[in-house]
């Protein structure tokens, strides 16, 4: 027999995260804010259920609480639950933001450890043709592109086709060419 303060625990799907998670009218759903919801209504939009006692599949409303992303955070790394807990006033000082989920994404470390340092921009292509109007133009992408590197490219000179031949299957030399 459980006890009043024990927690809940969901004992059948979890998602990929650790919550419980049930069907409710066809729909996904976490049974954590299910079970908030059944007790204490409907939870404002954009806040969050979270866990007092950070039992992601406990369902007891008593261990719930209704908070913003940055509540939930806070509350993570009060508890030491959160491994980037460094990075936040830490060696890369405030460089960082809080995801939907409420977790401290630090903007050094996602890009690979390297020191945030604005770029120069670039001032010529990787083959040293130099950026400019009417060298270059900016892509569907956003990317700048080189516009004698696509002409060349698509004259096949980085390709090894020599200028003015053209190539059959198999690379040899088409019939009536050069």
């Amino acid at each position: 027999m459980r006890g009043e303060g024990d927690c809940w625990e969901w004992t059948a799907a979890v998602s990929g995260k650790g919550y419980g998670k049930t069907s409710i009218d066809g729909k996904e759903a976490a049974t954590h804010r299910w079970a908030y919801e059944s007790f204490h209504g409907e939870v404002p939009p954009g806040l969050f259920v979270c866990h007092r006692c950070d039992n992601r599949r406990c369902m007891n409303p008593e261990h719930l609480f209704v908070g913003t992303a940055i509540d939930n955070f806070s509350d993570m790394v009060a508890k030491g639950r959160h491994s980037f807990e460094f990075h936040r006033n830490g060696p890369h000082g405030n460089d960082g933001y809080y995801n939907r989920k409420g977790e401290w994404i630090c903007r050094v470390c996602r890009r690979g450890g390297k020191e945030s340092v604005p770029r120069a921009p670039k001032v010529e292509c990787l083959r040293g043709h130099v950026f400019d109007e009417i060298n270059s133009y900016v892509d569907y992408r956003g990317k700048r592109v080189c516009r004698v590197c696509v002409r060349i490219r698509e004259r096949g000179y980085y390709h090894g086709n020599e200028p003015g031949k053209a190539r059959g299957k198999g690379g040899e030399a088409a019939e009536g060419s050069g």
